[in-house]
């Protein structure tokens, strides 16, 4: 079994780090709130499929904002969002070493998966391409 983010294709740490340059955020803030909000925040909520790409971002400026004493706002949550779910070019292709080594296997007989995190949109359709 490989995970997606960070196995086969690059983590999405370091476009998360960027996100906090550009807005003059604090370092690992993203993070932070992340790991603060735990298993009750809206990140946790939008990798359980409960929201929405589009649903995540009001509650999660707001969790932000109020940890960090920095008001954030959704538009800008909505870029974060984008890089989280892949969308908009930053994250690119599959580690090709990655890719020929599960192709090895398979050639082998062994069985692989790959497993992630999927985002919905409001009008139904995933972060994750067809195929």
């Amino acid at each position: 079994v490989f995970d997606l983010g960070g196995v086969v294709i690059p983590s999405p740490l370091p476009l998360i780090a960027n996100f906090e340059i550009r807005h003059c955020l604090p370092n690992d803030s993203v993070n932070a709130t992340i790991r603060h909000y735990g298993k009750e925040g809206a990140f946790a909520h939008l990798e359980r499929g409960e929201l929405t790409l589009e649903g995540f971002c009001a509650p999660f400026a707001e969790e932000f904002s109020n940890l960090h004493g920095i008001t954030v706002t959704e538009d800008q949550i909505w870029e974060l969002a984008t890089v989280l779910g892949g969308i908009d070019d930053s994250m690119k292709g599959p580690y090709q070493e990655v890719l020929n080594l599960i192709l090895r296997l398979r050639d082998q007989g062994i069985k692989t998966a790959i497993l992630t995190n999927n985002f919905r949109f409001d009008n139904g359709k995933t972060a994750l391409p067809k195929g």
